[in-house]
Order: C-alpha cells, then structure tokens, then sequence
C-alpha cells in the first residue's frame, strides 16, 4: 500500500513500520485480504478536513480506497492501549467492513449463516446495542461507526467487553480470531 503525507510532516521508515505494524493486529489471524480495498493511506499532522466532510477528523476511510489519519490521533492512540481509542484500529476497521461492499457494520464473512448472525446482532438489534454503548461512544450515527468503535474496544479493552457485552465479544472474536477461549 502507498504511505504519503501531507507536507507539513515528513515521514521516516520508522513511521512507515510503525503504522504497518498497528494496522496488522486487525487482520493478523484472519489475513491480509481484508486490506484489498485500500489505496493509499496518508498521514496528517494533526485534524483534518476533506471534501466529504467539513469538520477536521482524526481519520477518515473514503469509498474511493483512500484512509487519512492524524499523526497527533495516531500518538494519542498508542500512548495508552488500554483506552479503547486507537484511531488506526478505527480507520482499518472501516476498511475491513467496506470489503464486504459497503459500509454496514459487517465484515465479509464467507458463510450465510454467519452473516445472518451478524445481521441479527449488528443490524437488527442497532438501537437497543447503541444505547447500550452510547456511555461509551457517544457519536455512533450507524452500524459501520459501530463496527468500528466496538473493534478498537475488542483490542483494547478486552475484557471489558467480554464482562459487558459477551455476545458482542463473542461474535468479533468468531472474525477477528484473536483470543483462545477456555471452553
């Protein structure tokens, strides 16, 4: 993938490595083809704004193939993992959900059944999983933001979800097969 940046930032190897080595934690146990969609990535000093949307953002991941991210939110992310918010995992959750074709909260699954209980769960039950979560995000306008938002709490805050929410926690490790249960 193609990693530039805006001018006011010079990227190193270092930066480069850095980002690739985050943004693999998504797909490390499910493989790299869930990176297909994206183009190119480029890295921002701090906030930012594009045509789409005209308030400065953290990340964004366009239909066109497209993920910006701030370098300032990429910091804040990594400086404490357990927080639940890692604009990488964010950007690249989006990416892994408009595989499937579409920004929808549901990754490309390779059965129906799974995406059928991923529907039920996602889709569905949106409303009453929103207000569930909205202590904790606050800004969920849709499924995809959803998807999003509860991938950076299943990488970083586990447990907390495991407790909160156990067939959230279920169904995203049944994807992103990061964690060996005891049975």
């Amino acid at each position: 993938k193609s990693i530039k940046s805006t001018q006011d930032i010079t990227l190193t190897k270092y930066h480069k490595t850095f980002l690739a080595c985050a943004a693999v934690r998504l797909i490390r146990k499910i493989g790299l083809r869930h990176y297909d969609y994206i183009n190119n990535i480029i890295i921002f000093p701090d906030k930012f704004e594009t045509e789409e949307f005209k308030f400065k953002l953290d990340g964004v991941t366009g239909e066109n193939g497209n993920l910006g991210l701030s370098w300032k939110a990429i910091i804040r992310g990594i400086s404490d993992s357990t927080d639940g918010d890692c604009v990488i995992t964010h950007e690249f959750a989006h990416a892994i959900d408009l595989l499937s074709g579409d920004f929808d909260g549901i990754p490309h699954l390779n059965c129906d059944k799974e995406i059928l209980h991923w529907e039920n769960i996602i889709i569905k039950d949106f409303q009453q999983l929103k207000n569930e979560v909205k202590h904790l995000f606050s800004n969920i306008e849709d499924e995809s933001e959803l998807f999003a938002y509860l991938s950076e709490y299943f990488f970083e805050k586990p447990n907390y979800l495991r407790e909160k929410l156990p067939s959230i926690f279920e169904l995203f490790n049944r994807f992103y097969q990061e964690y060996e249960l005891k049975q």
